[in-house]
This record gives structure tokens, sequence and C-alpha cells, in this order.
């Protein structure tokens, strides 16, 4: 009964919603497109295991404690950050991320074509070459320096329209996020995509948003139901789980960057400190000069990358722990009214004080993207992301 009478202030809210909404208002609900029943009715069982936390010993030997209950919301509210994710944006992601493989698939393959056609006689294409179909099997056949130049001068197409389409997810994306309040130029957007963290940001700004909004529908359907007392308690608790589920998110971001990321980079530097001064000794034997300066000057922009990316995670980590320290102290406001305070006509203000945490939350974790001098360096900060992410 109480399940179904929630749901019906919530198709209340959306009528009411759906009846006033002006363009803007639509196409941000189009790109917020989480499934309201099904929010609603997860945030309900995260509350009814956060109160069942309250009537649980702290500790126990055997069977369930705090402690335990504690692990199942946060699996739960994990599991359910899923449902505030933007269909549309994660289709987005999807696409650059499928295209950024093709276009490092393509590059190394005009790499081999180039160093392959270097060993090839100097001789146009081979009869053999022009008579069988598609580029995999001309390369099989593959014999002089013109039928490389073919292959090359296919690869170099298929690059450039990755490349192409790849400008158009980011602009697209771009768009996307404008409407949610994270105003990045194109540039910047492609040096957020590049960082280790950038789908980590892009995810927290939707997510935070999809909450921002949840929070927004609370506040009518408290409204909705006449502010019942039973009910009102019940959105606010919701409220009270949304900020456990923003902590996790920060938490985790915390921990990656503090724990792993920061860490690897460190060990990056050093293997490009020792790489440096390995080149130096043997340079004083007089051979290879050439190379080993080359040597010196990439390890050299390996430092140089890695200074900036650490400084850049280490910015978002005080940023992020920032906004953690605001969402903590509101969060234990907000278990401590939930928890001591009898529910009543307070009940809509207490709601939007929370969105209105929710809203600093979102400005403080604002990414400071910065804009790579050159594409050399750009690559090198791609280069350093992929060994972040490999195990």
């Amino acid at each position: 009964m109480r399940s179904r009478k929630l749901f019906t202030a919530a198709a209340v809210f959306l009528a009411l919603l759906s009846g006033g909404a002006g363009a803007t208002q639509a196409e941000r609900k189009e790109l917020l497109d989480y499934d309201t029943r099904d929010v609603l009715e997860s945030l309900q069982e995260a509350v009814t295991l956060h109160d069942e936390i309250k009537t649980l010993q702290p500790s126990r030997l055997f069977g369930r404690d705090q402690s335990s209950a504690r692990s199942d919301l946060d699996e739960m509210l994990d599991e359910a950050m899923a449902l505030f994710e933007s269909s549309r944006i994660n289709e987005l992601r999807s696409q650059y991320r499928a295209l950024e493989v093709k276009i490092a698939e393509q590059q190394r393959t005009l790499s081999m074509l180039r160093a392959e056609r270097v060993l090839a006689p100097a001789e146009d294409e081979s009869l053999k070459s022009k008579l069988i179909p598609g580029d995999t099997l001309k390369r099989m056949v593959a014999s002089t320096r013109g039928d490389y130049d073919r292959l090359i001068i296919s690869a170099d197409t298929n690059l450039k329209a990755y490349q192409s389409s790849q400008t158009e997810v980011v602009e697209a994306l771009r768009i996307a996020l404008d409407e949610l309040g994270l105003s990045l130029s194109e540039a910047q957007l492609q040096s957020l995509l590049a960082s280790v963290v950038g789908d980590d940001m892009v995810q927290m700004t939707v997510v935070f948003n999809s909450i921002r909004e949840v929070t927004g529908q609370l506040v009518e359907m408290v409204a909705a139901s006449g502010e019942d007392l039973a009910y009102s308690k019940q959105y606010y608790g919701m409220v009270v789980v949304l900020h456990r589920m923003v902590g996790l998110m920060q938490e985790q971001f915390i921990h990656d960057v503090k724990n792993e990321y920061l860490p690897k980079l460190e060990s990056f530097r050093e293997a490009a400190d020792a790489n440096i001064q390995a080149s130096r000794n043997l340079m004083r034997g007089g051979d290879n000069r050439a190379t080993l300066q080359a040597n010196i000057e990439a390890n050299q922009l390996t430092r140089q990358v890695v200074g900036l990316y650490m400084q850049i995670l280490q910015q978002q980590l005080h940023q992020v722990g920032k906004a953690l320290e605001v969402n903590r102290r509101q969060q234990a406001v907000a278990e401590n009214t939930y928890d001591t305070v009898a529910l009543s006509s307070n009940v809509v203000s207490m709601i939007r004080q929370g969105g209105r945490t929710f809203d600093q939350l979102v400005a403080l974790q604002m990414p400071d993207v910065r804009v790579f001098k050159n594409e050399r360096m750009l690559n090198e900060f791609r280069r350093l992301t992929a060994e972040l992410k490999s195990d």
C-alpha cells in the first residue's frame, strides 16, 4: 500500500512536470533519462536498509550487525548509481572510446606499412595487388613500394575518417555536458577525455545532476502527498541515502587517485629519470650519440608530462576532497534531522536544502581542464593514460 501511494505521488508530479516544461527543461529531461519509478523503488529499498542499521548491534562475531548492513547499503547504492546515468552520454562516451581504439589501430598500421615500404623494391603496384580486393588481402601479397603506397593511402583515409567521426562525437558530448552546466571547449573536453579520470568526472557530473533533479521531484511529491508525515519522512530518508551515494562516488575517486594513479605516475617519473641517466652514461663512450640524445629527449618529455599529469590529478583530488567534506557535513546534519526530529511541514525546506547542497557539490567538482600546448604532449598524455589503465 505504501509503495503504491509513493508511485501515485510520483505520477502526479510527472504529470505536472510534463504539462509546464519549457524547451530547455524538456531537453534536460531527455538527457537525464532515468526512470523515476526505478529510482524511487531503489531509494525506498535503500532507506529500509538504512533504517535497519540502527536496530542492529554495532558488531557481532556471528550474524548480522551494523557493519554488514552498512556494507549491504553501500553495495546497493553502488549498483543504483547506474539508474542515474544518461543513456545518451553513455552512448557518446562508448562511441568515443571505440573510435579511440580504431584510431590507435590505424596509426599502428600506418607505422608498420611505412617501415615495410622502406625494405620493399622500388617498383609500381604489382599485378597481384591490383587484382586482389580488400586491404587485408592486398597486405598479405604486398611486395613493392607501389603496393605499400596504395595500402598507406587507404589506411590514412581510414584514419582521417575515424578522426572526423571522433570530432563529431566530441562536439555532441560537449553540447550535452553544457546542458548540465559543465561548459568546456572542444580542446578542453579532448584533454579531459584523455585523462584516466575523465570518464569518472563525466559520470559524477551526470549522476550529481540527476540526483539534483530527483531531489526537486521529492519536494513536489511531498506537496502531492498533502505533506503526510509518514511519506514526508520516507522522502527525506531518500535524501539521506542520496548523500551517501554521492559520498561513495567521491570516496572511490579519491581512493583511485591517491592509491593507484599518483603512485603509478611517480614510478613512471622514476623510470624516466633512470633512462635519462643511463643514456647520459652511454654517451660518454662516444657511440650512437644521436640515438641516445633522442632517447634523453623522449624521456624528458615523459617526465614533463608526468609532472603535469600529477598536478592535474592533485588539483582534481583537492576539489573532490573539498566537496566530500561538504557532503559529509550535510549528511551528518541530514542523518541527525532524520533520526531526532518529527518531520512535518518543514520537510519541504529540508529537502530543498539537500538540493542546494547537491548544487554546491556540482559546482565544487567542476574540473579545471588544461589544454595541452601541442599534439606531441597530448599524445604522450594519452600514452600515459593507457599505461595507468593497464594492470
